[in-house]
């Protein structure tokens, strides 16, 4: 008996009441009973600003908080839609499909109550068909919401992890997505982010994001843990420490004449993502160049120093890559 004729005149007024005629009958208020019929095909993504003032934010802040918010749905539906074009390309334009997800998939909803909760809102529609990179039968949307709460959950734990080098794959996506998040963070006032997922009850319940994760500014800092390390962006700490890393590399490029180099490589330092650059000689740099054509992780052995605010290599002992390719001194 629901009106579906939505060209007659009085549409709205008779779906309305049949629409309160369900919400008596459940106990349920149209908002609840709207959200009630979501539930079985949407996705929930909650994102919270814990802030010492909870009832006014600047125009600024909001403004930097939904471009942040943008960034982080954008990165990760790029790295699940086109892995190696995110790696390849990480400064270029997206693939159209991650304009399309962006436009027709996500959405912003109502404002959930409490201290500035941002509430997207992602339709899963129908299971991915055709993609060998999409999990069978998985949604895009539930896909791209499974993979940045995985990557926010591994963040937020800066531990080691067993599974690291299975999660290799994954380290672009997470040293993009602490840019944003610093960024909402850096709004003063502001205590942590903590994002909620809200599975679908229309798709089985990933095992990720099934509770808050919570994302200090300290934890979203870079750099090492101990605070006594803290320096002016000006100054430079030389304090070498033999370390390995582990990571994709993401720029090269040649120093010198003598066919020495520099590496950018993506990795993580004392469990947090982000960018190390390697001073490499000549023989290491041709297996970071091979690393780099192939997308296969390489490893770094030296002297690793923290200098204005970024992890360098400047004595490299060991480059490995994939397979027998090593270079050692």
């Amino acid at each position: 008996m629901l009106p579906l004729a939505t060209d007659y005149v009085d549409f709205f007024d008779r779906f309305t009441e049949a629409l309160n005629m369900v919400g008596n009958v459940s106990g349920m208020d149209a908002s609840r009973l709207m959200e009630q019929i979501q539930e079985t095909r949407t996705d929930l993504l909650l994102i919270r600003l814990d802030q010492v003032a909870s009832e006014t934010i600047s125009f600024h802040q909001a403004k930097t908080t939904i471009d942040a918010i943008y960034d982080i749905v954008r990165d990760a539906a790029y790295f699940t839609i086109d892995p190696e074009r995110f790696r390849e390309h990480r400064r270029g334009a997206p693939p159209a499909s991650v304009a399309d997800f962006l436009r027709e998939d996500i959405r912003l909803g109502h404002t959930k109550r409490g201290s500035f909760i941002f509430t997207l809102v992602a339709r899963l529609g129908e299971t991915n068909t055709g993609d060998s990179r999409l999990e069978a039968d998985m949604p895009l949307a539930r896909e791209v919401l499974t993979s940045l709460a995985r990557n926010v959950e591994r963040i937020s734990t800066r531990g080691d992890n067993p599974q690291r080098d299975v999660e290799l794959n994954e380290l672009d996506l997470r040293t993009r997505l602490v840019k944003p998040l610093r960024k909402i963070t850096d709004s003063a006032g502001v205590r942590s982010v903590d994002l909620s997922f809200e599975w679908a009850s229309g798709e089985s319940r990933p095992d990720v994001g099934l509770r808050p994760i919570v994302l200090t500014r300290d934890i979203l800092s870079e750099g090492p843990r101990n605070p006594m390390m803290a320096i002016e962006e000006s100054s430079a700490v030389r304090i070498g420490e033999h370390r390995a890393i582990t990571g994709y590399v993401q720029s090269l490029r040649h120093n010198g004449t003598d066919g020495d180099g520099v590496a950018e490589i993506s990795a993580e330092v004392d469990g947090l993502p982000t960018t190390v650059t390697a001073y490499l000689s000549a023989e290491a740099h041709e297996v970071a160049i091979r690393a780099y054509s192939n997308r296969t992780p390489l490893t770094v052995e030296g002297d690793l120093v923290y200098e204005r605010k970024s992890w360098v290599f400047h004595a490299v002992s060991r480059v490995t890559g994939q397979g027998s390719t090593l270079w050692s001194q």
